[in-house]
C-alpha cells in the first residue's frame, strides 16, 4: 500500500478533499490506460474502484464511528 499523498508528491500535485484518482496521477479523467504500470519505485497498481465488500466496511463501522459526531450516519471511502 502507499499513500496517494505520496503518489502526489510524485507527480508533483496535491491530495485535497474530493481529489479524484486521474487528478492525483495528472491524466484526464477519461485516460484509457487505466490498467498500466504505476510509477516504479513508487506505486505499481490503480486503486479498484466500486463497493466496500460488506466484511470489510463492518469491521471499519466502529472504529470511524468513534471519529463523528453522527455515528449512526457514517460514510467513509476507500
Amino acid at each position: 500500500p502507499v499513500r496517494w499523498s505520496t503518489v502526489a508528491a510524485a507527480h508533483g500535485t496535491r491530495v485535497t478533499p474530493g481529489v479524484r484518482w486521474h487528478e492525483v496521477i495528472g491524466v484526464d479523467q477519461d485516460h484509457a490506460d487505466r490498467c498500466g504500470p504505476g510509477l516504479p519505485g513508487v506505486w505499481d497498481e490503480h486503486p479498484h474502484e466500486g463497493p466496500t465488500p460488506p466484511d470489510v466496511a463492518r469491521s471499519l463501522l466502529p472504529v470511524l464511528a468513534r471519529h463523528t459526531r453522527t455515528p449512526e450516519q457514517c460514510w467513509f471511502g476507500l
